[in-house]
């Protein structure tokens, strides 16, 4: 069972993760911690969202439209809002990955001295193991480097589900003002309708792309529980829960050799800076947003300041504010969604590390205290039970001590 079945914590709320105990029982893990930030995000959105919507419902009312509504909103200030949604996941991922190097500093700060130590002996007594031997564990997908982590960022993507030209606006934001300038508020608020009625379609698809980024897999839709559960198998070979393994399995997790297991608990600091990477790259797509969105404000402004002066609010969306909001949030509901699927497989990734170099270091121990149970094969063609040793005889000779 994997720890998706227990990840009902609703009305949990924290903006702080460094808080949080993520070793204290077995309720708690950096998977969660992405979960919880992601579901933060969202709650984020839906206050954006529900602004919008209380703003247009009270125009409605007093004035019977919503055009006073537009005529007087800040552009700019829509605009800073949603970069400031961007800057908040940028802080949630800083958050998780704090909370990550404060916990594991404190729980594998030795672990330098512990392989150093023994992994002369590790060694020596993996060779005398039987290859029957088995372990309860999991065969973790070797992910000790900043480029194996792979969550995209930056790179143009059509998702296609859109009217018109508008998945391309989606998948390059800095079009969005080009975009508004070339189409008409009727072409623009169709082709947006269309986007919003298939919003679900593609937050599948948008999970799914984040996943199959780890394994080039070919899922191509997933839902919220399909999205974690397979974040938890994606480590682990494809399994939810623990399974036997025998030599070759546990080393498949570790290089393929003893060496590899004792270095991947002797170097986890070279492992936690490779984690440090990946959370910059991270990071810096979101940032690349923020930088598209603040090109996309200047211009969006530009356009709109030029052709107000032509009075022919027909010509193209850019003129209407209704439609810039409409759109700019739309935009804003992809991206956010998308870097929020990104927290959440940064977050798994963190726990699948931990989880590896707990594992690694656990059948290093077991491997120092060497016992018969693991270095003699199962043998059943003989049970000790013969007709000499049946009646009297030396019928204590097959008792094995451990």
């Amino acid at each position: 069972m994997g720890i998706y079945t227990n990840a009902a914590f609703s009305g949990y709320s924290s903006s702080d993760y460094t808080s949080v105990e993520p070793f204290k029982g077995d309720h708690f893990n950096y998977h969660e911690l992405g979960i919880i930030a992601a579901a933060e995000s969202a709650a984020n959105q839906n206050a954006f969202m529900k602004a919008i919507a209380l703003q247009e419902l009270a125009s409605m009312e007093q004035y019977g439209n919503t055009d006073v509504l537009y005529e007087s909103v800040n552009i700019k200030g829509i605009f800073e809002k949603i970069k400031a949604f961007f800057k908040k996941i940028i802080e949630k991922i800083h958050k998780i990955f704090h909370t990550f190097v404060a916990k594991m500093a404190s729980w594998f700060g030795n672990n330098r001295d512990f392989a150093k130590k023994y992994e002369k002996e590790v060694v020596k007594n993996w060779a005398q193991i039987s290859n029957d031997f088995e372990f309860k564990g999991y065969r973790f997908a070797p992910i000790t480097k900043a480029e194996a982590i792979n969550i995209k960022n930056d790179e143009k993507k059509t998702w296609g589900n859109f009217k018109s030209d508008l998945d391309n606006v989606i998948a390059d934001v800095s079009t969005m003002a080009t975009w508004l300038s070339n189409n008409s508020r009727p072409v623009a608020e169709d082709a947006l309708k269309d986007a919003r009625d298939h919003l679900d379609d593609t937050k599948d698809k948008i999970r799914a792309d984040v996943v199959n980024n780890f394994d080039n897999g070919t899922r191509t839709s997933l839902d919220s529980k399909e999205f974690t559960e397979e974040l938890f198998k994606v480590f682990r070979s494809g399994e939810d829960s623990k399974e036997d393994l025998n030599k070759s399995k546990i080393l498949e997790s570790y290089g393929g050799s003893v060496n590899g297991m004792m270095t991947f608990i002797k170097d986890y600091d070279k492992i936690k800076n490779e984690l440090e990477k990946a959370e910059k790259n991270f990071t810096k797509g979101i940032d690349d947003v923020i930088s598209k969105l603040d090109k996309i404000e200047n211009e969006i402004i530009k356009k709109n300041n030029e052709e107000s002066k032509k009075d022919n609010p027909d010509k193209g969306a850019i003129n209407s504010n209704e439609t810039i909001v409409q759109c700019s949030s739309f935009v804003q509901s992809i991206y956010g969604f998308e870097k929020e699927c990104g927290v959440q497989a940064y977050s798994a990734v963190l726990q699948a590390v931990k989880d590896a170099c707990t594992q690694a270091k656990e059948i290093a121990v077991k491997v120092i205290g060497l016992n018969k149970k693991m270095t003699e094969s199962a043998d059943y063609s003989d049970d000790g039970y013969t007709t000499s040793t049946a009646f009297g005889g030396d019928f204590i000779s097959s008792v094995k001590l451990v």
